[in-house]
C-alpha cells in the first residue's frame, strides 16, 4: 500500500506494509529501510542511526523505532513502524 500524512507535501506518498493494527482508527504503517530513508527527506526530525539500526523521531519526547520482521507473501521483510502514533492514511492514487 501507499501512505501519506497531512504533514507531508500533497504529492508525497510512501510505500508501506500493514499488519492490520490501527492507532485510534489510523493506520500503523511499516516501512522498509529504503522507504523510511525516502520518508526522511520530507521529515527533517527523522534521524537514522546505522550503528543501532533504528530511526528516531526527534523532539521533546524522542520516539525510537527499531526494526521489526513482518512476513509478507511468505517472505520475511525487515520494517520500521515510524510514527506509529501519527495520523497516517492510505494515499488516494
Amino acid at each position: 500500500m501507499k501512505v501519506t500524512g497531512d504533514w507531508l507535501p500533497p504529492e508525497v506518498v510512501i510505500d508501506a506494509f500493514s499488519n492490520g493494527q490501527l492507532w485510534n482508527g489510523w493506520l500503523i504503517p511499516f516501512f522498509t529501510l529504503e522507504a523510511a530513508l525516502a520518508l526522511r527527506e520530507h521529515m527533517p526530525e527523522l534521524y537514522y542511526s546505522e550503528a543501532t539500526d533504528q530511526f528516531c523521531l526527534q523532539g521533546d519526547d524522542p520516539q525510537w523505532c527499531g526494526a521489526t520482521d513482518l512476513t509478507i507473501d511468505g517472505k520475511v521483510v525487515k520494517c520500521y513502524a515510524i510514527g506509529d502514533s501519527y495520523c497516517w492514511k492510505r494515499a488516494d492514487l
